[in-house]
């Protein structure tokens, strides 16, 4: 019997030349780094956005907190003086102490614009609300302002780059109490200058 040997077969399989592109697109595509950019921006703007914010928003309201506190400061003053110097009987709402506090609160613009002070509200005296004074004041000799320029008083601060990220509203407001007391006798008096002796001798 005749020995006979089959040689193996292989069958070469022929790829698409369309499907091989398109693989290779697919691969340079999940390799290529066009368009990363594009992310890094986004994230860089955000975070300009969040320091804008810090800078200009919260830099106003630190600005208002302290033109609003110098507001209060003049009109509780110019009520003291007006209890001392024109009437200290008078405490209505027409009186000297509450017409020159009130006035000269709203003088003093915050953040551009004069600030809420009601006259009958927020300019008052011991007798109208104890726990609000120092003891001090239980003599009936002092006033006190308060000042407002916030979302409650229906005025409150420009929000310029904050609504961005989620800040919707901002204010301020500062209390003052001014006293009108006699300023006869002091205990703690410092001289201006020191007092240089001499002798005069006038020759006629």
């Amino acid at each position: 019997a005749a020995a006979s040997s089959t040689a193996p077969r292989f069958k070469a399989n022929v790829m698409d030349p369309t499907a091989e592109d398109d693989m290779a697109s697919h691969a340079r595509r999940l390799s290529s780094e066009r368009g990363s950019i594009l992310v890094q921006v986004g994230v860089a703007i955000i975070v300009l956005i969040a320091f804008t914010t810090f800078v200009a928003d919260y830099g106003l309201m630190w600005v208002s907190r302290r033109q609003a506190q110098n507001a209060a400061d003049a009109g509780a003053l110019a009520g003291a003086i007006a209890l001392g110097y024109d009437d200290f009987a008078d405490r209505s709402a027409t009186g000297p102490a509450k017409q020159s506090a009130h006035d000269v609160a709203i003088a003093n613009y915050v953040a551009a614009e004069a600030p809420k002070v009601d006259i009958d509200a927020d300019v008052y005296f011991y007798p109208d609300a104890p726990a609000k004074f120092p003891a001090e004041c239980a003599d009936d000799t002092c006033i006190r302002v308060d000042v407002y320029r916030n979302q409650v008083a229906n005025n409150p601060l420009p929000i310029w780059f904050g609504q961005l990220i989620g800040l919707v509203n901002q204010g301020v407001q500062a209390t003052a109490i001014a006293r009108a007391a006699f300023g006869n006798a002091t205990d703690c008096m410092k001289p201006w200058a020191v007092v240089d002796r001499w002798e005069e001798h006038w020759e006629d």
